[in-house]
Parts: C-alpha cells; sequence; structure tokens
C-alpha cells in the first residue's frame, strides 16, 4: 500500500532531520549526547544487540549459499566494517542502509553494498533478498508501520530481523511494542521480545515464537559467557 501523502510529508521532515544532526555531529557543530552514538565498534554492537552468535549460526544453517544480512540506519560503519572481518560473521555478506552518502560509509562497507535508502522505503533492495536485518537503535527513528513493512518486503522466508531499540528519540517517541505490534499486523512472525530491556527484539518469518526465543536466549548467552 502507497504511503499516504501526510504520512510521506512527516517520513520525509524526520529524514532531513536526522541527515542534518548526524552532518552535525559528524563536522562537530554539535556533541553528542545522552550516549547518542553513530560511530559505534563491533563489540558495542554486539553489546547493545545482546549478541549476535546465534542469529549468525542460525543464517548459516538456514541459507547455506552465500546467505546475506542487512544492517539498516547506518551513518559511518566502523563497526560493521570491523563486524564483517570477525570470525562471527565467516560466509556472511553484509550490505547496509543509509540516508547519507558520505565517503567514510563507502570506505567502510563499499557502494555495491549500500543502499541509500529509509527503513520504510528500502529502494533498490530486491523482494525477500536478505536472510537478515539488524539494526543497532537506528529504525527507532523510523514509522514503525511502514518500517516493518519494509523490512517484510526484503525479508526471505525463514529469515530473522533482530534490532535494539530506543525511545523518546530526537525525532519521535517510538518503542520496541510498536514495531512489534506492526509485526503482528502483518503476520507470520515468530517474535519475541527481551523481556529485562523490553527493547531488544527478534523475529523470524514464517517460524515459531519458541524458535525466536530459542536464538534470543543463545544470542544473550553466547556474548556473556
Amino acid at each position: 500500500m502507497a504511503l499516504c501523502s501526510e504520512k510521506l510529508r512527516t517520513i520525509a521532515l524526520q529524514h532531513i532531520r536526522a541527515r542534518a544532526f548526524d552532518k552535525n555531529l559528524e563536522n562537530g557543530t554539535i556533541q553528542p549526547k545522552d550516549g547518542w552514538r553513530n560511530d559505534r565498534t563491533a563489540s558495542e554492537i554486539l553489546t547493545d544487540l545482546y549478541g549476535i552468535q546465534a542469529s549468525f549460526d542460525y543464517i548459516r544453517a538456514t541459507f547455506q549459499n552465500q546467505p546475506q544480512v542487512l544492517f539498516v540506519g547506518e551513518s559511518v560503519g566502523n563497526g560493521i566494517a570491523e563486524l564483517q572481518k570477525q570470525y562471527i560473521a565467516e560466509g556472511i555478506n553484509f550490505f547496509a542502509t543509509s540516508l547519507r552518502r558520505t565517503p567514510t560509509i563507502i570506505s567502510n562497507i563499499g557502494l555495491d553494498h549500500l543502499f541509500f535508502t529509509s527503513a520504510e522505503q528500502m529502494k533498490g533492495i530486491p523482494e525477500h533478498s536478505m536472510h537478515g536485518v539488524f539494526s543497532l537503535f537506528g529504525i527507532s527513528y523510523a514509522d514503525p508501520e511502514f518500517a516493518m513493512r519494509g523490512v517484510d518486503h526484503v525479508l526471505s522466508d525463514g529469515g530473522i530481523f533482530k534490532a535494539s531499540f530506543c525511545e523518546d528519540t530526537k525525532f519521535g517517541s517510538q518503542k520496541a511494542t510498536d514495531f512489534v505490534e506492526a509485526l503482528d499486523r502483518i503476520g507470520g512472525y515468530g517474535i519475541h521480545v527481551h523481556e529485562e530491556t523490553m527493547q531488544i527484539v527478534v523475529a523470524i518469518k514464517n517460524r515459531s515464537n519458541n524458535l525466536a526465543l530459542d536464538i534470543l536466549i543463545k544470542d544473550h548467552a553466547s556474548f556473556f559467557r
């Protein structure tokens, strides 16, 4: 379903503000506050996602022919580039979306692995082409309904979605549960939300809630062991 004109204007304004904020943060015009970062390391990605080992193991086991994962809402890509070189990412091809086309993210991710688009639109990403979609807070800034439709469009059958969310963002106030409810409306997802934080979500397309819970538990155990 096409975005309504009012929703399009709202989303477009959020994207303009996000690009401006990110650019000002990069050039030092403003300073990061309240832990807001756009240059997280691989270690920080693993921390904020509560681990990722089991998710990647599942992807490798389920999609054995060059599995592809998409990181949504990247600004710099340092951590993604670092993570790609680690053993836990072996055999997995990384892609990313970004709202800004900068030399830094192109250098880190590679132009042929980048899509300059929003979570709501996912322009240029082939349908059902991704076996995993991950986001470190970035998707929190998107419209839940249309962002989850975007994820569903690019995610293959059996593919995994995992994201960490932050509330009271600078460009809106969405909760993880808003995105979970949007997935519920799409239907067909096994979903589990981290019960302590309520900010980490695992959802698997056309699979069970129990599988989502199992992967969330194993991701957490692999990181904190």
